[in-house]
């Protein structure tokens, strides 16, 4: 499994974010979110 470390204060955060969504990878914007976003797709 690859990871993607998107810093919170980088200039294209959101694009990165809508791109990765459109390819229909999972992402949150909550790191404490993580936990139960990895349950819901596995």
């Amino acid at each position: 499994m690859n990871g993607v470390n998107v810093k919170a204060h980088s200039a294209g955060r959101s694009q990165k974010l809508a791109v990765m969504e459109a390819c229909g990878i999972k992402t949150t914007k909550n790191p404490s979110e993580i936990g139960k976003l990895l349950k819901s797709v596995l």
